[in-house]
C-alpha cells in the first residue's frame, strides 16, 4: 500500500513537473511571438515611409522649385539625390549587417532616415533640402535591403515567401499613398510637411525596435580584419559613376547642348567608371557588393524584372502627374494626387491579391507574364494621349496599376524561391534591391532627360515662344504650377499642348522597356518551395526576425 502511495506521489510530482515545463514553453512561445510580430509590424511601418518618401515629391516638386526658385535640374535632383543614395548604399548596408550585425545597421538606417527627414524640414535653401534627401535615401536603401535581409533570416520558407509578400505590399501601398500625401500638402505653407510626417512614425520604431527585435547577429572574428576585406574601392567606384552618368545625362538639352563637354565628359567618365567597376568586381580579391556569380538564368531575370519594373513605375508617377496638372480641365496643382488614383489604387488592391492568392496557387510565372502583358499595353497606349483625351485615360492608368500591383509581391516571391542552393541568399537579395532602387532612379533621371530635350525641341517649332525657349526648358518644374487655362488657339493651349506631346517619347521608351522584361520572363523556371527549417528553439540565442 505504502508503494502505491508512493508511486502516485511520484507520478505527481512528474506530470507536475510536466505542466510546470509545458507553461514555460508556452510562454517562450508567446515572447517569441510578440516580439516577432512587433518587430514585422514596425519593419513594415519603416518601409511605408521610405515608400513615401520616394514617390510623395511626384506632386509637390513643381511647388517647391516655385517656392525656392530651383530650376528643372536642381528640383530634379531632389529626388535622385534619394534615389540614388538608396540605391548605393543597399549594398554596403548588407555587407556592414554581416559584421556588425542586423539590428545595429538597422538603427543606424533609422537614424539616417529621421536624420534626413529633420534636414529636409527645416531647410530654406535647396542646397539644404538636397543634402537632407540624401542622408533620406542612405537610410531608405538602408531600411529596404535589411527589411530584405531579415526575412531572408527566416527558418520556414513558406515564412520567408509570407513576409517577402508583404514588404512588396507596403511599397505598393508606400506609391498609392504617397501621391495622395503630397497631393494634400501640395501648397506653399504645407509642403514641408511632406518631411515632418516622418518623424512620428520614426519615434515609434525607435522605441520598439531597441528593446524588443531580435536578429541576426554579427557573424564570429575579429571586426577590424572584416572591415578591411569590405571592397570600398568598388562601393566608391560605383557610386562616382553613377553620379557621373547622372549629372550628363540630366544637363543634356536642358543647361548645356548634348555637344557641349560640360555633357560628355561626366558622361564619358561615368561610362568608364562604371566598366572599371564591373572589370574590378570580377577580378578584385574582395567579394563584391553586387554580384552575378554562381546565379541561375531566372535569378537574374528577377532582378532584370525589379530594375525595369522601377523604371517604368517611377517615370508613370513622376511624369503622369505633369499630363493632369496641364491637361485636364479645371487644372490645378491640388488634384494632380487624386488623379492617380485610377492607377494607384488598382496598384494597391491587385498587390494585396496577388499576395494571397500566389500563397494559395504558387503559380508565381503565368502572373508575371500576366502583369508585364497588362503594362506592355497600357504604356504603349499612352503615346495617344491629347490634351482633350477623354475617360480612356482612367482606363489605360486602371490596367497599367493593375499590372504593376501584380509585379510588386509577385518579383518580391520570386526574387526568394530563385536562389540557388550554392549561393548567399544575402546576394540575391542584395542585387534584387539594389536593380529595384537603380531601375526608380533610372525611370526619373530617363523620363526628364527624355521630356526635357522634346520639351526644348517643341518649343522651337512654336514661334510665339521663340525668346522664351532657354528660360522656360530651365524652369519646366515650376512652369507647369504657372500655365493658366486657355481656349483652342491661345497660347496657354499651345503650352498645353507641347508639354503632352513632350511626353509622349516618354511612354515610348517606357513600353520598350515592358517590352524586353515580357520577352525576358519568358525565359524563367519554376521554383519549388523548400521545405521549412524548424531549428530547435534557444531564446536566449535565437533571432525572432
Amino acid at each position: 500500500m505504502e508503494r502505491r502511495l508512493r508511486s502516485d506521489a511520484q507520478n505527481s510530482v512528474s506530470s507536475i513537473d510536466i505542466l510546470k515545463e509545458v507553461e514555460k514553453v508556452k510562454v517562450v512561445v508567446d515572447v517569441v511571438d510578440w516580439r516577432f510580430y512587433s518587430t514585422g509590424v514596425c519593419i513594415c511601418l519603416l518601409n511605408l515611409v521610405a515608400a513615401w518618401d520616394a514617390t510623395s515629391l511626384s506632386v509637390v516638386l513643381p511647388i517647391i522649385a516655385s517656392d525656392l526658385g530651383g530650376s528643372a535640374v536642381q528640383s530634379i535632383w531632389l529626388v535622385l539625390s534619394f534615389l540614388l543614395a538608396a540605391a548605393v548604399c543597399s549594398p554596403l548596408f548588407a555587407t556592414l549587417s554581416t559584421i556588425f550585425g542586423r539590428k545595429p545597421l538597422l538603427l543606424t538606417a533609422l537614424t539616417l532616415l529621421t536624420c534626413g527627414s529633420f534636414i529636409t524640414a527645416v531647410s530654406g535653401r535647396l542646397a539644404g533640402l538636397h543634402l537632407g534627401r540624401t542622408v533620406q535615401g542612405m537610410g531608405a536603401g538602408g531600411i529596404a535591403i535589411l527589411s530584405s535581409l531579415i526575412v531572408s533570416d527566416l527558418a520556414s520558407a513558406e515564412d520567408r515567401r509570407k513576409w517577402t509578400g508583404i514588404l512588396g505590399t507596403m511599397w505598393a501601398i508606400g506609391a498609392v499613398t504617397g501621391p495622395m500625401i503630397g497631393d494634400g500638402l501640395a501648397n506653399r505653407s504645407m509642403f514641408r510637411w511632406v518631411f515632418w510626417i516622418n518623424l512620428p512614425f520614426c519615434l515609434i520604431a525607435f522605441l520598439i525596435l531597441p528593446f524588443f527585435a531580435q536578429l541576426k547577429s554579427a557573424s564570429p572574428g575579429a571586426m577590424l580584419p572584416k572591415l578591411k576585406n569590405v571592397d570600398w574601392l568598388g562601393f566608391f567606384l560605383l557610386s562616382g559613376s553613377l553620379v557621373s552618368v547622372l549629372l550628363g545625362l540630366t544637363a543634356a538639352g536642358t543647361n548645356y547642348s548634348w555637344s557641349s563637354f560640360r555633357t560628355i565628359l561626366p558622361l564619358q567618365f561615368g561610362c568608364i567608371g562604371l566598366v572599371i567597376f564591373v572589370t574590378w568586381s570580377w577580378f578584385s580579391p574582395f567579394a563584391s557588393m553586387i554580384s552575378i556569380r554562381g546565379l541561375d538564368i531566372t535569378t537574374l531575370i528577377t532582378s532584370f524584372c525589379s530594375l525595369v519594373l522601377g523604371t517604368i513605375v517611377f517615370a508613370v508617377l513622376y511624369f503622369l502627374p505633369l499630363y493632369f496638372i496641364v491637361a485636364k480641365p479645371n487644372h490645378s496643382l491640388v488634384g494632380a494626387g487624386i488623379r492617380l488614383l485610377p492607377t494607384t489604387m488598382p496598384l494597391a488592391f491587385f498587390s494585396l491579391l496577388t499576395f494571397f492568392l500566389l500563397n494559395k496557387t504558387k503559380y508565381i510565372r503565368p502572373a508575371i507574364w500576366t502583369a508585364w502583358v497588362l503594362v506592355l499595353i497600357s504604356v504603349s497606349l499612352m503615346v495617344l494621349f491629347t490634351r482633350k483625351s477623354g475617360s480612356v485615360v482612367w482606363a489605360l492608368a486602371f490596367f497599367s496599376g493593375s499590372g504593376v500591383g501584380v509585379l510588386y509581391p509577385s518579383l518580391h516571391m520570386s526574387s526568394h524561391l530563385t536562389t540557388p542552393e550554392a549561393v548567399d541568399p544575402t546576394t540575391t537579395v542584395t542585387n534584387f534591391t539594389f536593380a529595384q532602387f537603380l531601375g526608380q532612379t533610372f525611370g526619373v533621371a530617363f523620363g526628364f532627360a527624355i521630356f526635357q530635350n522634346e520639351f526644348l525641341t517643341n518649343l522651337t517649332k512654336e514661334e510665339s515662344f521663340e525668346y522664351y525657349i532657354t528660360s522656360y526648358v530651365q524652369h519646366s518644374t515650376a512652369l507647369v504650377t504657372k500655365i493658366p487655362r486657355g481656349e483652342d488657339g491661345s497660347n496657354a493651349a499651345a503650352m498645353a499642348d507641347i508639354f503632352v506631346n513632350s511626353l509622349r517619347p516618354v511612354w515610348i521608351v517606357m513600353a520598350a522597356f515592358a517590352g524586353l522584361a515580357l520577352v525576358a520572363s519568358a525565359f524563367m523556371k519554376e521554383k519549388e518551395v523548400a521545405q521549412s527549417v524548424v531549428p530547435d528553439l534557444n531564446v536566449d540565442q535565437a533571432y525572432v526576425v
